[in-house]
This record gives structure tokens, C-alpha cells and sequence, in this order.
């Protein structure tokens, strides 16, 4: 992401509560993966464009719900080790905050 993408991200959630997903958004609940995806260690704190890693934290009364706006889709990839959960379009994600974490450079 940009650095401007990121500002824009870190005012919508301060300003309007949360964020609508317009596409479907592809997630792992494998930390380390994520690390590879955002292509972390490839750029410092001030470079325009920024490896990022978003930590969703489900509600857990979504985890039993009929309408749920994620699905595990890990037992449909050509990659299972990548242990993929897949969000819907619409979904709404509340921003909690950011932080930059240095030893990563995510």
C-alpha cells in the first residue's frame, strides 16, 4: 500500500467508524504467510509504498451465525499450507489502529 492509502485508511476509521469492503478480501490465519504476502522487510518506515498486515479480530458471535461474511476456504486451495479465509464483499472491518513494527518493517 501507499503511504497516502494508509493515511486515507487511518482517517475513515477515525472519522466514519468502519470500513466496507468492496471486493472479496483473501485472509490467513498463518501469521507467517501474511508476512510473505505483504512482502515484509522490503521497505523502510518512509518509503511511499509499505508492506502491511492487517489483524482482523472476529466477534464471537459470528463464529456460529448462518449469515457469516467469511468462509475457511483452505480445504478448496491448490495451496492448503496457505490456510485461507475468504471475506465477502460488504463486509465491514473497524479499523482498532495502526502501528508500524520496525523488526518486520511491516
Amino acid at each position: 500500500m501507499t503511504l497516502e492509502e494508509i493515511h486515507k485508511l487511518q482517517k475513515l476509521g477515525s472519522l466514519y467508524g468502519p470500513v466496507t469492503l468492496n471486493s472479496f478480501f483473501s485472509t490467513t490465519i498463518n501469521y507467517q504467510t501474511a508476512l510473505i504476502f505483504a512482502g515484509s522487510g522490503f521497505y523502510e518506515k518512509d518509503d511511499e509504498l509499505q508492506s502491511v498486515v492487517f489483524s482482523i479480530k472476529l466477534l464471537p458471535s459470528t463464529f456460529n451465525s448462518m449469515e457469516k461474511e467469511y468462509a475457511d476456504v483452505t480445504h478448496l486451495s491448490s495451496c492448503p499450507s496457505e490456510q485461507e479465509t475468504l471475506f465477502t464483499i460488504n463486509s465491514l472491518l473497524y479499523l482498532d489502529g495502526f502501528e508500524y513494527n520496525k523488526n518486520e518493517k511491516t
